[in-house]
């Protein structure tokens, strides 16, 4: 954990980020999903479900539920579906919103990853944080390889070890409320998880062992056509194919954002975050797919170019 200064743990650079969420913001779906920017995962429970209650009462069957916390990152534009949330607050919960369009006596989803950025990695001051969940397994895909043909398949995750706190992913979501019936003291309405994509990996939150990894596999050989690539195409996560006609872009034309949600604080700036190493004359195979896919690639998201 960080010992006195908040901690990003991150290799990729702020340049990077700030693109990354710029070109893919939130988008609302033809199937009423919300499909959300990139975010990096804290604490995935994606395979297997986790008790949700802290204390079970004699008798009482544990509560048990996927879930996952997503830390948000650079200047995310939250409003599109924060609109959609407090319409729904109105509708399902009356009297709970104000006529200037506060929410009052209803959890909100989300809150400041400042409450945990000095004691855990990756919280970074002035952005969100939010945890979502959901009673079935959801589908956890990577995007696959480039056929000749111009489309690109999805393919399952089969190696857990690949989804860990710290990695890039987006996921498709949806709104549900809960606590109404019958009345809890908790109640409200939040995101629960549908689909998700791993889309680039980072520094592990964390940390396990005491020795140095650099040394531990100091000598290893990698092919880089085994590594995955960022993100995915522009249509909702599916199985089978995704046609490449157009651009191949996670999301429409980027549209100029703002900083935050209208009821939280402004977003801060992102922590100073060193560079990455210069990029070498010759793109990486992972930076040509970023490249072909309409993403930024001048930083390999290993960190080695």
């Amino acid at each position: 954990m960080a010992a006195s200064l908040p901690n990003p743990k991150t290799r990729m650079t702020p340049q990077w980020i700030e693109q990354a969420v710029r070109q893919n913001p939130w988008t609302k779906l033809e199937n009423g999903n919300w499909r959300s920017p990139p975010v990096r995962l804290s604490y995935p429970h994606l395979f297997k479900p986790v008790q949700q209650q802290q204390t079970l009462k004699p008798g009482e069957t544990p509560n048990m539920k996927h879930e996952v916390t997503l830390l948000f990152c650079g200047p995310v534009d939250h409003a599109p579906w924060l609109a959609e949330w407090t319409e729904m607050c109105g509708r399902e919960f009356p009297g709970c919103v104000t006529p200037q369009g506060q929410v009052v006596g209803l959890h909100a989803p989300w809150r400041m990853q400042d409450e945990k950025c000095m004691k855990y990695e990756g919280y970074v001051p002035g952005n969100i944080f939010m945890k979502c969940t959901s009673n079935f397994k959801p589908q956890v895909v990577m995007p696959g390889a480039l056929a000749a043909d111009g489309t690109r398949a999805f393919n399952p995750v089969v190696d857990e070890s690949l989804v860990y706190s710290g990695v890039w992913a987006m996921l498709t979501l949806n709104f549900y409320v809960f606590g109404k019936n019958p009345p809890q003291p908790k109640k409200g309405v939040k995101f629960g998880i549908q689909n998700v994509i791993i889309i680039a990996p980072d520094e592990k939150f964390g940390g396990g062992g005491g020795t140095d990894p650099t040394q531990d596999f100091a000598g290893v050989t990698i092919d880089a056509s085994t590594d995955f690539s960022v993100m995915m195409a522009s249509a909702p996560i599916a199985g089978g194919m995704m046609p490449a006609a157009s651009p191949m872009s996670i999301m429409p034309a980027a549209t100029p954002v703002g900083l935050g949600m209208p009821s939280l604080a402004p977003a801060a700036a992102m922590m100073p975050i060193h560079a990455l190493p210069a990029a070498a004359p010759a793109l990486t195979p992972d930076q040509e797919m970023l490249r072909d896919i309409g993403l930024p690639y001048g930083h390999s998201p290993r960190g080695a170019l």
